[in-house]
């Protein structure tokens, strides 16, 4: 498990993982969580390097800012088409987070009344937002990363052989 850098979950690991999470969190790269729950803080708590969190529901529950570690450099927000969006947890992170570099957000984000809100937070502090209509579930090509977030790109197919 030394390789071990991107790790996605469906749910939220439990308890019962806390072991292994204790011993691999730290060389973590990039988290992929499908929800955010009252686990993810516990969860983010053992990832304290990590360069990309990726959560493809957001929740009106639990805010996103809280235990979010400060190297993150990309933070990419998805939703279910059917569940309402709130972007007010995304733009209390992009605040706090200091090495931000990119926000993904998928394409219903721009329906969010405070959308026009994260455009300005992102361009005044010089963060990219990219919105697209990548699914909600991202599979990536097994290739070294040497910066999040991951763009598919030719150069790829040498490191896959």
């Amino acid at each position: 498990m030394d390789s071990l850098r991107i790790v996605s979950f469906r749910d939220a690991p439990g308890r019962e993982l806390d072991p292994i999470l204790n011993a691999v969190g730290p060389r973590l790269r990039s988290l992929r969580l499908m929800n955010n729950s009252a686990r993810t803080r516990k969860v983010l708590e053992r990832c304290p390097n990590l360069e990309e969190f990726v959560l493809v529901q957001l929740s009106t529950l639990f805010g996103l800012s809280e235990g979010l570690p400060g190297t993150l450099e990309h933070l990419s927000c998805r939703n279910l088409p059917d569940e309402p969006q709130s972007l007010e947890s995304v733009i209390g992170a992009v605040e706090v987070l200091p090495r931000l570099r990119v926000v993904t957000c998928d394409k219903r984000a721009r329906l969010d009344e405070r959308f026009g809100e994260l455009e300005t937070l992102c361009a005044g502090k010089g963060i990219e937002l990219f919105v697209d209509e990548t699914p909600f579930w991202v599979r990536d090509d097994p290739v070294r990363v040497d910066r999040f977030p991951k763009r598919k790109s030719v150069a790829n197919f040498a490191l896959m052989n």
